[in-house]
């Protein structure tokens, strides 16, 4: 019985320290080789072609400045920030994801396009829970 508990408390706490340096590795990435391992991810979870590649990667690589645009004009701001300028962000970054839900749409067959919509909707949720817990 000892072991089992020894084993359950050495095993939680080595996927905690794995969890703990990819979130590290992931911080030491530069934002072109962050991209390069999310293409990685889309292509081997959708399935996606050659052409699909190019057209994907260049619509993540447009929102990723965008977005990146709308951070840096309100970083400016940060702790400082009315609720007007929360909800004029937000907003913003709501119709960036729109558009490129759009592109995604018509790039991607139907079958990719809603796993890529639960992909998304598995990490909102992950997202979430990690809000919850803290």
């Amino acid at each position: 019985m000892k072991k089992l508990i020894i084993a359950l408390v050495l095993g939680i706490g080595l996927s905690g320290f794995a969890q703990e340096s990819t979130k590290e590795e992931m911080e030491k990435m530069t934002p072109e080789q962050r991209h390069q391992k999310h293409m990685e991810h889309l292509t081997k979870e959708l399935n996606l072609d050659a052409k699909q590649q190019k057209e994907v990667s260049q619509i993540m690589s447009e929102k990723s400045m965008k977005i990146q645009a709308i951070n840096s004009e309100y970083d400016s701001k940060k702790g400082k920030m009315s609720d007007q300028d929360k909800m004029e962000c937000k907003s913003k970054k709501e119709a960036e994801h729109k558009v490129v839900d759009t592109k995604m749409k018509a790039v991607l067959t139907a079958d990719q396009y809603q796993k890529w919509i639960m992909m998304k909707e598995e990490k909102k949720k992950e997202m979430m829970d990690k809000k919850n817990k803290m």
